[in-house]
């Protein structure tokens, strides 16, 4: 990221930015919190975004992110390299994701320490964060490595011989986080409670040129709920995109930008999928359409989710980042418990 920023007011930490010609970021998660929301860009270290919902000029159900409205917040902490996610803890912290630390960052540092199978490879790694609250300020984290194809040239030299042309599947991590957690590393990807992959669907067609599923972000189909950890309305919402690894030499390249797949998807907290996916092009205006959506919450627990792309040039810009509202299918019969 450019570091070409201007910070023109402080008031509560919060600082608001004038932004230079050539800033840019990308934005990956979102949260919303109360009257405002909050996204990472994975080019902005140890901060998050926040935007006023107010704010936000609605075309249909989406909006265009506006650059003088978003503020930094920084969370004092700028080891949280890369951050991929963002999410609230039940004790009321943001907890960032990073990707590069493969853990979960607070503003009193390193929260979760996760194993090596968690790390990044060949630019797949860590990039999403879903978090429930339970009683006691207990939250239940569940976090997502993405899979999908494996970049060749990001493997090292000499483990070349050992790359494959397939497409690996995304696998998710669920365990607590106690109340008030101070830095520790305990929380080891073979200590949690589940580690699972997903089920997701596989497009017809051979590898690599033939469309395969990565998973760029995921929520709890109940965030709020009060029950013990595991048990009932504990499905996931998985947000899934497709790519080829090599793009089809027959099609022109707008045309082959369309063949991608743009889901949403329920899993079982076990990796199984649940019922059909949501084709998430048929559910927002066509000028939002077959964007690359690497950002996904709840604007309204149990019945309407937030998307955000990762549009990342600001000044000069074509387009700033989206924001779209898709409301949940009837049929899949989320509990709208406590909604408001």
């Amino acid at each position: 990221m450019s570091r070409a920023l201007v910070f023109v007011a402080a008031l509560g930490g919060l600082m608001v930015v004038a932004l230079a010609d050539d800033i840019r970021f990308e934005t990956s998660g979102v949260v919303r919190r109360g009257a405002e929301l909050l996204f990472v860009s994975d080019e902005m270290p140890g901060t998050y975004l926040a935007y006023r919902i107010a704010d936000l000029h609605w075309e249909e159900n989406c909006a265009r992110l506006t650059p003088e409205r978003l503020a930094i917040i920084d969370l004092g902490q700028a080891l949280s390299l890369d951050p991929e996610g963002v999410g609230i803890l039940a004790d009321g912290r943001v907890v960032l994701l990073s990707e590069r630390l493969r853990g979960l960052v607070t503003s009193d540092g390193l929260v979760v320490d996760y194993d090596d199978p968690l790390g990044e490879m060949a630019n797949a790694g860590l990039e999403g964060l879903a978090v429930r609250s339970f009683g006691g300020g207990r939250s239940e984290v569940a976090v997502l490595w993405e899979g999908g194809y494996l970049e060749g040239d990001r493997v090292p030299p000499v483990v070349q011989e050992y790359k494959s042309p397939k497409a690996v599947k995304p696998f998710i991590v669920i365990h607590e986080i106690e109340r008030d957690a101070k830095p520790i590393t305990q929380y080891k990807s073979r200590r949690t409670k589940a580690t699972r992959v997903l089920d997701v669907p596989q497009p017809p067609g051979n590898p690599p040129s033939a469309q395969r599923f990565r998973a760029p972000d995921l929520v709890w189909e109940d965030p709020t709920e009060r029950a013990q950890s595991g048990t009932e309305n504990s499905n996931l919402i998985v947000l899934l995109n497709s790519r080829a690894a090599f793009r089809d030499p027959k099609l022109k390249p707008e045309d082959d930008a369309r063949q991608s797949l743009l889901w949403l998807q329920r899993f079982s907290r076990d990796g199984a999928r649940i019922g059909l996916p949501l084709d998430i092009d048929k559910k927002v205006p066509s000028a939002f359409g077959s964007l690359n959506w690497e950002g996904l919450g709840w604007w309204q627990e149990g019945k309407t989710l937030i998307l955000v792309d990762d549009a990342g040039i600001l000044r000069p810009a074509t387009q700033p980042p989206a924001v779209c509202l898709v409301d949940i299918p009837p049929e899949w019969k989320i509990s709208a418990r406590g909604m408001k």
